[in-house]
């Protein structure tokens, strides 16, 4: 009888054994594996200004088309023509912007923005959501401050934050 435990005893023994290299080998597997694969590096984010006068083009409130010629300073050095499209809310305290940034080559970026008007100077937010052509793959996002100019038929635009492919 008391080989027949030790018997029994050693098959128990191999077993935890072989569960236990199994262990150890498909965990060393999964580490030699995941060193293989390199990690994607965060893409760089890079400071961008754009300065618009616009003008008041079309429309009445609640909708409202304004035009002008921008400048982009920082990580891109250029400047075109810019058209936003404004939604006014029913109190008029927020505007939703989109623009549509065109660059003398025909390239575009559009941003979206959303501008609280209940502050001086107006402030609001912005985000690149498209392009095409060199900015097919941009993105970006920032604060936007709307001073006051003092002219009644000119609007500033002065949007600030940082741009980046991704």
């Amino acid at each position: 009888m008391i080989v027949g435990k030790s018997i029994n005893s050693k098959l128990c023994i191999m077993k935890r054994n072989k569960l236990f290299s199994a262990a150890i080998l498909l965990l060393l597997l999964a580490f030699i594996t995941t060193s293989w694969v390199s990690s994607t590096p965060a893409p760089k984010k890079t400071q961008v200004s754009i300065t618009v006068p616009f003008y008041w083009a079309a429309g009445a409130p609640p909708n409202v088309t304004f035009t002008g010629h921008f400048t982009m300073t920082g990580a891109i050095e250029a400047e075109g023509e810019a058209i936003m499209v404004a939604a006014i809310n029913a109190n008029g305290m927020v505007y939703h912007c989109i623009w549509t940034l065109t660059f003398g080559n025909g390239d575009i970026i559009t941003l979206h923005e959303q501008c609280e008007m209940g502050s001086t100077p107006v402030k609001g937010r912005w985000e690149i959501v498209g392009g095409t052509g060199d900015y097919k793959d941009l993105r970006g996002n920032g604060s936007a401050l709307m001073p006051d100019v003092g002219n009644v038929n000119i609007y500033e635009e002065d949007l600030t934050g940082v741009i980046y492919s991704k």
